[in-house]
């Protein structure tokens, strides 16, 4: 009995060792695409950031009543959400 559950267990060792490598490999790729999205994203962002610094450059008046309206929008919002709570 004892020869039994020690050959199963010699036998199950390379199949652990493969498991945690593959393991170990999947970590590695999805910590790399992590890091990858993350760069992208941060481009993404210097971009949009760079795009509506020169379109407020270009367009000050523009701008600022885009700016008004969208915080005319949100007072609107808030002050809708805060008449139904009561």
């Amino acid at each position: 009995m004892n020869t039994t559950i020690s050959n199963a267990i010699e036998s199950t060792i390379p199949v652990i060792d493969k498991l945690a490598e593959k393991t170990q490999q999947l970590a590695n790729q999805g910590t790399e695409m992590a890091h990858d999205l993350k760069d992208k994203a941060q481009q993404n962002i210097n971009h949009a950031t760079q795009a509506t610094a020169q379109y407020v450059a270009d367009q000050p008046f523009k701008a600022i009543v885009i700016a008004a309206a969208v915080g005319a929008g949100v007072a609107l919002l808030m002050s809708s959400r805060i008449g139904h709570r009561n």
